[in-house]
């Protein structure tokens, strides 16, 4: 599930918004963009998620830079974009794993401790096989 995805669905249930049809028209977007989301494994536009998250009462920093990362096509850009998310993210680890999983590029990566910057963020190291 894309970072996008995660915070429409979150967005979605503070709204009390029970569709993606819905969803779409209050953030002035078609239906088929939303779909793309969640099946081709694509990224909302920056000012989109910015909206999101804001909407949320999150800062939107984070997201947008994890975003982006998804969006890189080296895998040093988008480690680059996953650092500085880290600064700003309280669950950066968790899209990071998701990011990873995702990544059809990406066979192995060695992970090396993520810093804590959430009372309820986990701590990964390990090696993840894709």
């Amino acid at each position: 599930m894309s970072a996008t995805v995660q915070l429409l669905d979150r967005w979605k249930a503070l709204k009390g918004i029970a569709s993606d049809n819905q969803a779409a028209l209050t953030l002035g977007i078609t239906r088929a963009t939303v779909s793309l989301w969640r099946t081709n494994d694509s990224e909302g536009e920056a000012h989109i998620v910015a909206r999101l998250a804001n909407d949320l009462g999150e800062d939107a920093t984070g997201y947008v830079l994890m975003v982006e990362a998804h969006k890189q096509r080296s895998a040093e850009s988008r480690r680059a974009l996953i650092a500085l998310a880290k600064k700003f993210l309280p669950y950066a680890a968790t899209l990071f794993l998701t990011l990873i999983a995702q990544n059809g590029n990406c066979k192995q990566l060695q992970l090396s401790t993520m810093q804590t910057l959430h009372k309820d963020s986990i701590v990964y190291k390990g090696v993840v096989t894709v």
